[in-house]
């Protein structure tokens, strides 16, 4: 239940990026979704969608949360490791360097819902779900 929760907010923080972004900022858009539509219009669709949606999140959650930042045993060494994954995790994801910005929002939402719950599954749930929002956009037109 609490991933459906953080779900919600993450979508309503990237909605908010968005429109902040087609407002005032479109330089923060992700040229990575040309890439991503790309993709899908090569492959079978169903192809990508598990690519984007199961093993990318399983991959992504393994590196950027469990093997970055683990189960810390301080919270010095919490704070350094969450902002090193969220960094490491938002440059891998950017074309442009102002894309940051935009994938900061996922970024800080995933690895906190991590350090929340302490289950790698639970985020891999979570990333997932935002992927597969982020993929019904993309393929209806809305993104």
């Amino acid at each position: 239940m609490k991933w459906l929760i953080v779900l919600a907010i993450d979508l309503a923080l990237t909605m908010l990026v968005v429109w902040l972004a087609s407002t005032y900022w479109p330089a923060i858009m992700p040229a990575n979704n040309e890439n991503v539509k790309n993709q899908l219009n090569s492959v079978p669709v169903i192809l990508g969608v598990i690519q984007g949606c199961v093993f990318a999140p399983v991959i992504e959650e393994t590196v950027f949360r469990y093997s970055i930042i683990g189960v810390p045993e301080c919270k010095s060494k919490l704070l350094i490791l969450t902002m090193v994954s969220i960094v490491m995790f938002d440059c891998i994801h950017i074309v442009a360097p102002l894309e940051f910005f935009y994938y900061l929002v996922p970024a800080v939402v995933l690895t906190l819902f991590y350090n929340w719950n302490k289950n790698v599954v639970a985020s891999m749930l979570l990333h997932s779900s935002i992927n597969v929002v982020g993929y019904v956009a993309l393929l209806s037109g809305l993104l």
